[in-house]
């Protein structure tokens, strides 16, 4: 997918995000794309004289020059694309610049490069990094390492052994996090535990499988789990 084909995105949410390394401003900038057809086509009748093809166009935006000046500074921008389901896409090292178009300005963002999805899930994953262990029906337990979690689905490292972890195996995944449940300033204990199904595998190079599985039915303790580290935790 490159960046163009967010013009083909429906019900999405687009974030630009904004890294100034004069300023050392950092900031987040939700951003449109433009809606006057009219002024559109104009603006790819210049683009493509200027022989640019991976771009799209927004509407103009309100943003503090003294803070963040795409004209004059080296900004680092990433444009990230939300869609409806939740499904997230990000672009690194996108460069945002404006574009004069018979007197009237208009922003264009720019980059070359593809882009896989942010998130193949269809909800956002969010980071455990903790150790566990996976119960396979058909084998015995094993260590794992939980690597990340999302109301659908769980991701899991392991070591290469003979366990049957083909697509559409059951297991059992269960791992122990400490931490401050409540907000109320002081750390618990709980033990999880969540039934799923390997949906996908990829072998690394150092010989470790990462593993996603689909989760079945959630407990409520599981949900609440999810909602917790939702909020307490950045997307992986």
């Amino acid at each position: 997918m490159y960046i163009e084909d967010v013009n083909k995105a429906t019900d999405c949410a687009l974030k630009l995000s904004c890294h100034d390394p004069a300023t050392k401003a950092l900031y987040d900038y939700d951003v449109n794309l433009m809606t006057d057809k009219t002024l559109r086509a104009k603006v790819n009748i210049f683009m493509n004289q200027k022989n640019i093809r991976h771009y799209i166009i927004i509407d103009d935006f309100e943003y503090d020059r003294k803070i963040i000046d795409f004209e004059f500074h080296s900004v680092e921008c990433s444009l990230i694309l939300t869609l409806k389901s939740g499904k997230i896409y990000r672009w690194e090292d996108v460069a945002v610049s404006s574009v004069n178009i018979g007197g009237t300005t208009v922003m264009s963002i720019t980059s070359s490069k593809s882009v896989m999805p942010y998130d193949r899930r269809n909800y956002p994953r969010f980071p455990v990094e903790i150790e566990g262990e996976v119960k396979w029906t058909v084998s015995k337990s094993e260590k794992c390492v939980v690597k990340d979690i999302s109301q659908e689905g769980i991701g899991i490292l392991i070591e290469n052994t003979d366990a049957p972890h083909h697509k559409g195996q059951p297991a059992t995944v269960t791992w122990t996090e400490t931490a401050d449940f409540d907000n109320s300033g002081k750390d618990s204990t709980r033990t999880m535990s969540v039934n799923a199904n390997v949906i996908r595998r990829q072998t690394l190079t150092d010989g470790k499988i990462i593993i996603g599985m689909e989760i079945g039915k959630k407990s409520p303790e599981t949900k609440e789990y999810i909602d917790w580290i939702s909020l307490n935790k950045g997307l992986v």
